[in-house]
């Protein structure tokens, strides 16, 4: 007997009458392709999850630490709220304050609660949050007076 390919005018219904004879078990269930679909659906669920997390956990304990009380308005959401020293600020008085890298003048923004300085400041470029010392300052926290 020859090969079912070699009689191309007969061989549709050859597969046909093939498939029509496979046992049961052999044969594809829509119930089996709903399983497959459903288990997809999961791993791709747990998959999303697991890297939300992921994105959201990079942040090292000091940065939740600013979070707990800088304003999200300040930009501490995009990386950009940063500690610098006492010599990076001139107090110009009435809560005015000039940034010596940038020679910004902004208004005090409130105290930090350990006494340091802290300040927010970064540019979008090219969609990316960028922090570098001319970077617009949005918010500036210094210590309270006298501590």
């Amino acid at each position: 007997m020859s090969h079912w390919r070699q009689h191309w005018r007969v061989a549709p219904a050859r597969a046909f009458h093939r498939a029509a004879r496979r046992p049961a078990y052999l044969r594809p269930r829509l119930l089996d392709c709903a399983a497959v679909a459903l288990w997809l659906g999961i791993i791709a669920a747990w998959l999303f999850l697991a890297m939300t997390f992921m994105a959201r956990a990079h942040h090292s304990e000091h940065h939740n630490w600013l979070l707990s009380w800088i304003a999200s308005s300040c930009c501490v959401t995009n990386d950009c709220c940063f500690e610098i020293a006492e010599r990076d600020v001139v107090d110009l008085g009435n809560n005015k304050l000039r940034i010596v890298a940038s020679g910004q003048v902004v208004e005090r923004k409130g105290f930090s609660p350990d006494g340091k300085y802290y300040r927010c400041a970064c540019d979008l470029n090219d969609g990316k949050w960028v922090v570098h010392p001319t970077a617009h300052t949005r918010c500036l926290f210094t210590p309270m007076q006298g501590s």
